[in-house]
Formats: structure tokens, sequence, C-alpha cells
């Protein structure tokens, strides 16, 4: 019987004013099998401001006043490096630093692991860490998307965060419309892998927002499931710390009086979803790209995606094969240059009337209703 008793929660803060009540959510958390690991990875950039070094040292002296009085059943650590190179400066890098470190401390455990990965301005529900290590134990899954909720108190009020949360859950709904069904929606604040996978996948790369992406590897090979009762609850606060994060987007509805959160047009993904139909056939034929949408022709031509279907039919054995690699191609980066790409062809639209399309014409839920309800019925239906 595989048991994985070892989870190591991976919590990069840059700026965080918050980060206690980080960590007292975890406190509060069902104690899972075997042993549990925090670790508090506080950084900055060598050219850091002397106003952002005093909230990261204040940030640093208060966990580490936590942990002193702390008396709980985890281990939790804290570790800062305020001289990183600016241009290494990123939550991604900090995140890989944590990473690693915990894999370094399992293998001198000579036990493997799970890596957690938290934000620090991100509160946790009572049975996270419990479901999370229940999840490992009892499928063969390597990693795992956990389930996020902006908090929502007044759906008046929240609007913002209603309209971001839907446009992160129209995306991958989109998206697995079109054939992609293995995608997931892949935060960085809402993953977990096991350390042998972490191997496996080379790790995260040094590169900023890769690692936005981490969870695609895993989901392209049927490797990721969906651990819905562990459940992330992301603060709604702004930030300019990751471009396109939760924080960015709070900040251009504030700069901006009337801002309008737009979306992919759903003609983007109706236009991908009728060539994927059309893969497993190619195998045995030849793709008649004049009969293709335009758009998608100039889009083939530029990318040069006509050699790369020429070049998968060579090495594939079987359809299936041909068509598991023309799929996988069509995730994550060309995924996601295709949709900027088919831009120029379709105006985005705005997240009220994108998410009334998908209602009617995808989950099959009232398109009229409000954007509240639109978001608790996409949160059933994640969970299933």
């Amino acid at each position: 019987m595989k048991v994985i008793d070892r989870l190591h929660v991976c919590i990069p803060a840059y700026k965080e004013l918050f980060v206690i009540k980080t960590l007292n959510s975890l406190a509060q958390c069902t104690p899972p099998l075997g042993k549990v690991n925090i670790s508090v990875f506080v950084n900055g950039s060598e050219r850091d401001e002397s106003s952002i070094r005093k909230i990261n040292e204040d940030a640093f002296t208060e966990i580490e006043e936590w942990i002193a009085n702390y008396d709980g059943h985890f281990q939790v650590e804290v570790f800062k490096d305020f001289e990183i190179p600016a241009d290494k400066h990123h939550v991604d890098f900090s995140r890989k630093r944590l990473a690693d470190k915990a894999l370094l401390d399992l293998q001198k455990e000579g036990k493997e692991g799970v890596m957690v990965f938290l934000d620090a301005d991100c509160t946790v529900n009572q049975e996270y860490l419990k479901e999370i290590s229940a999840f490992f134990n009892e499928t063969d899954f390597k990693a795992g998307a956990l389930h996020i909720e902006h908090p929502v108190s007044d759906a008046r009020k929240d609007r913002k965060i209603i309209e971001y949360e839907l446009s992160l859950r129209y995306l991958v709904e989109m998206k697995r419309w079109t054939g992609i069904t293995a995608a997931v929606l892949s935060l960085g604040s809402a993953m977990a892998c096991t350390s042998q996978a972490y191997i496996e996948k080379g790790g995260m790369l040094n590169v900023d927002s890769s690692n936005s992406t981490f969870l695609e590897k895993f989901a392209r090979g049927e490797q990721c499931g969906k651990i819905v009762k562990a459940v992330v609850y992301p603060s709604a606060r702004r930030s300019d710390r990751v471009a396109n994060g939760t924080g960015s987007m709070m900040l251009n509805y504030a700069e901006e009086e009337f801002y309008r959160l737009k979306v992919a047009h759903p003609r983007s993904f109706e236009i991908l979803r009728e060539f994927l139909l059309q893969v497993p056939g190619m195998y045995q034929h030849e793709v008649n790209v004049n009969a293709l949408y335009p758009g998608l022709q100039r889009f083939m031509l530029v990318n040069k995606i006509k050699d790369q279907l020429r070049m998968f039919k060579e090495v594939s054995s079987s359809t299936e094969e041909f068509t598991n690699s023309v799929y996988s191609y069509f995730d994550c980066q060309m995924y996601l240059r295709y949709l900027e790409f088919m831009s120029d062809e379709f105006d985005d639209l705005h997240i009220r009337h994108a998410i009334s399309w998908l209602s009617e014409y995808v989950t099959g839920h009232d398109p009229m209703v409000n954007l509240w309800s639109h978001l608790q019925n996409l949160r059933k239906r994640e969970v299933g």
C-alpha cells in the first residue's frame, strides 16, 4: 500500500502585511497522516526601496515571533533573502527556491512527499491538509489542482472579484469544450505535486510566469486530478506583485472607474474546436488547410503548424498517438498564443456576455441569471 506521509507547504512572501493570517489558517487545519512542514520564504530584490525592505524585515520578524509562540502539530520555518538579482526576482523564482529546498529536505529523510504551493495572502479550509494527503494516498495522480473560491460576502459590492474568478473559470471551461479535456485551473497558490513527479518533470523553471502553467505538465498526461475538498480562499486585495494575477486585476478596477473585464471571444474557441475534431482523420489524410477558417490558416502558417502535423504523423504509430500529440501541442503555450492571435479576428468580449454564452451553449445553465449565480453554478460544476 502506498504511503506518503510528508507534506511540505511552500509559501513565498514579498511585501506581505498579513502573512500571519495565512499561518493562522494553516494552524487550524486538521492534522493529516504523518508530518507537515510549512516553509515561508520572505524575499526581496537587491533594488528594492527602503520602504519595501522594511515591510519584508517586519514580516520576517513577525513570522519568527509567531513561530516562537506556536505549539501546534506542524513544523514551521521561515528564511529570507532580500538580495535577489532584480532580473530574477519574481514569484516563480521564489516558488522554485521553496520547492527545491523541500525536495532536498525530503531526500535527506529518504522519503517521498508532497509539495503544496500556497500564497501568503490566502486562507484555507479546515480539511485542507487532510484532503491533500488523502488525495495522493488514495489515487495514482502525481499532481493536483486545489479548489479555489475568492471570498464573496456581498454580490453587489464584490462584483469585481466575482468577474475575475468567472474569467478564470470561463477560460478553463472553454478550453475543455474545445476538446482539451485535461485542462485544469492552474494557479500558483492552489496546486500540489509529489516530490518524485517534481523530479520527473524537471522541477520548476526559473522564468517569470512559467510556473502558473506548472500543472499543465501533468494534465497533458492525465496525471493531474482535482482536489475539490481542499479549498483555497485567495485574497481580493490590490497588488502589483504578479502581472495578470488577482491583485493586479483589482488594481485595474481601482485605477479605471469604468474598467470592463474582457475575455477571449467564444468564436475563437469554436474555430479551434472544429479544427481539433478533425485531428483523428488527419492521421490518414493530409489536412486541407484551405477549408479552415482564414484566421486559423494564417495562425498555422505563422507558426508552421502544418510542418508540425507532418512530423507528428511520421513519429506516430496509431491514430490515438497522433491525436494525443496534436492535442498536447495545442495545450498550454500554443493555446495561449492562438487566443492572442485570434483577438485580432474577434474583439474580446465582456465577461458578462461571455459567461452567458458559456451557460447557454456549453454548461446548460440559465444564461439570464446574475454573475454571482453564474459563479456559484461553475463552482458546483467543478466540484461535481
